[in-house]
């Protein structure tokens, strides 16, 4: 649902969040949803000012119960520096409002509504740094594996532990919910997090696709870009070189026999055009076959 559009990026809320701040309001929990909102658009506010502060564009803002999502107009996810910059902001913000509050509460004047904002933006924190898409801490932990195992791979870990956590989640909240509220918003959470999770894998696809395909227009604008080289046997297919590429190198792959004597190399254009004629099954050895055709 949108809220408002500023400067063309719209600003929405979750169903979920709706259906939330209601039942909140009903049962007399407006401050403290007030609290929330506010701490919420700080959070956000923060994620706005690194992703402009890099060039970002942002297309549209969405309210979640536990924090935000910011849609894109460009695949940030393709530039893991810029993707770890931007995410570490909202959970940052919301640990510098809970310190400026636990030093207020302490030194000046501790009453319920300084407590509250302690305890929401720690949890805030807390929460988007776990290691599950498509919260921060998964984006950020994503986004420095990326730098090794590349952003298939490293959202294939991410994913396993978003289903491990969000199950128990949603034990947890399945076993409070008969003694408070709060079992119902975990059981919430936990299903929103498996839900945005699965298009968050699909989307990995298209980001590594994007990486690649946008690496020659680098290579031609920066005039020079670092290289990675892989040893593959000629047995191993180009699906199993695609799942080891890295972001922002240029990949060469040396081609070896199994007694270890070196067959040819291809470049990383030349395997991209190969598993476009003959498929990413193709061996590296058809490969090079084809390649001195």
């Amino acid at each position: 649902m949108t809220l408002i559009t500023i400067k063309g990026i719209k600003i929405k809320i979750n169903i979920f969040f709706i259906i939330l701040l209601a039942i909140y309001i009903y049962i007399g929990y407006f401050i403290d949803i007030c609290i929330i909102l506010f701490s919420l658009i700080i959070h956000e506010i923060s994620h706005i000012v690194m992703a402009v502060k890099k060039g970002v564009k942002i297309d549209e803002i969405c309210l979640l119960p536990f924090g935000g999502f910011i849609k894109l107009k460009s695949f940030i996810s393709e530039n893991p520096k810029k993707e770890i910059l931007t995410c570490i902001m909202g959970p940052l913000s919301n640990l510098i409002i809970a310190i400026i509050f636990i030093i207020i509460n302490e030194c000046f004047v501790s009453v319920y509504m300084v407590e509250y904002i302690i305890r929401i933006n720690l949890f805030l924190f807390i929460l988007n740094m776990l290691p599950i898409l498509p919260l921060d801490g998964g984006r950020i932990i994503r986004g420095i594996l990326s730098y090794n195992i590349g952003i298939k791979l490293a959202t294939k870990v991410i994913m396993i532990l978003t289903y491990i956590i969000s199950s128990l989640t949603m034990v947890y909240g399945s076993l409070n919910i008969l003694k408070n509220n709060e079992g119902i918003y975990i059981i919430l959470l936990g299903v929103y997090i498996v839900i945005a999770a699965r298009k968050e894998k699909d989307l990995a696809a298209f980001i590594f696709i994007k990486q690649i395909l946008t690496k020659k227009e680098k290579i031609l604008k920066k005039g020079v870009m670092k290289a990675h080289f892989l040893v593959g046997l000629k047995s191993v297919t180009i699906k199993s070189i695609l799942d080891n590429f890295l972001p922002g190198k240029y990949h060469i792959i040396i081609v070896i026999d199994n007694s270890g004597t070196q067959l040819g190399t291809i470049n990383e254009e030349e395997l991209i055009k190969g598993a476009m004629e003959l498929g990413i099954y193709v061996t590296l050895e058809k490969l090079l076959i084809n390649k001195k055709k």
